[in-house]
């Protein structure tokens, strides 16, 4: 019997200091509840940037809650953004290989995207142009621009996580 009263005094003891956590909520304006997808214009050469970057804004404001993505007819919020540069750095070097010629090992391509939030029919932005960067890392695997490719989406996936954080908790 007081194994039992001390297993159900355990219960209890969890029960209560599992409900007790802190709950983080929405964090963006409280009358906001949508946003639509802007223009995003793309001032580099990189081929299709600026569609990748709208797709994941999409993707990234859907996977966050607390904005629902609609159209800009019926948006209460509009981002625009636009892909202001994208570069490519050496990040581990290796000595020359067989035939004498340096490549290096590991890249970095780095995306810079500026973004604003507006409220339609609202003089000021809800948030100010504001510059995001966002970083990943390839190798040369058989074909250098494939990389390049994969590379570039993965950090305007990134700067889309971080561009999202800034819209809903920054305002």
């Amino acid at each position: 019997m007081k194994k039992i009263l001390s297993l159900a005094a355990s219960f209890v003891i969890l029960f209560v200091a599992s409900s007790c956590g802190y709950h983080m909520g929405n964090t963006m304006h409280p009358q906001i509840k949508n946003i639509g997808i802007g223009k995003v214009t793309n001032d580099t050469t990189i081929y299709n940037a600026a569609v990748q970057l709208q797709q994941l804004l999409a993707e990234q404001f859907m996977l966050d809650g607390d904005l629902k993505v609609v159209n800009l007819g019926n948006a209460q919020s509009i981002i625009y953004s636009r892909i202001a540069s994208v570069g490519y750095s050496e990040i581990a070097g290796r000595n020359a290989v067989d035939d004498g010629i340096y490549k290096p090992a590991e890249w970095e391509a780095r995306v810079v995207v500026e973004f604003s939030v507006i409220l339609p029919g609202e003089r000021e932005p809800l948030i100010p142009k504001r510059i995001i960067v966002g970083t990943s890392y390839f190798r040369q695997q058989a074909d250098l621009e494939t990389e390049r490719s994969r590379a570039i989406k993965m950090a305007l996936r990134e700067a889309a996580k971080k561009i999202v954080q800034a819209a809903v908790e920054e305002w």
